[in-house]
C-alpha cells in the first residue's frame, strides 16, 4: 500500500521477504524496515472506545 508520503507498507510480510522479492525483481530499495507496535499501543488502541473517563482539550 503506498501512502500519501511516498512511503510503503505491506501488511503481515517479512522484511527479509521483501528484500528477496525486490532484489530478484531488480528494483532498488533505499530503506527497508520493520514497522512494529508496542505493547502500549495495543491496549490503547483495543480501549480507546472504553474510556470512563477522559481530559477535555485546554486552549493554548
Amino acid at each position: 500500500m503506498q501512502h500519501d508520503d511516498g512511503h510503503w507498507t505491506v501488511p503481515h510480510a517479512r522484511v527479509d521477504d521483501i528484500g528477496l522479492l525486490t532484489s530478484a525483481a531488480g528494483v532498488q530499495l533505499l530503506e527497508l524496515a520493520a514497522e512494529e507496535g508496542t505493547l502500549e499501543q495495543a491496549y490503547l488502541d483495543l480501549t480507546a472506545a472504553e474510556a470512563e473517563f477522559t481530559a477535555q482539550r485546554q486552549e493554548a
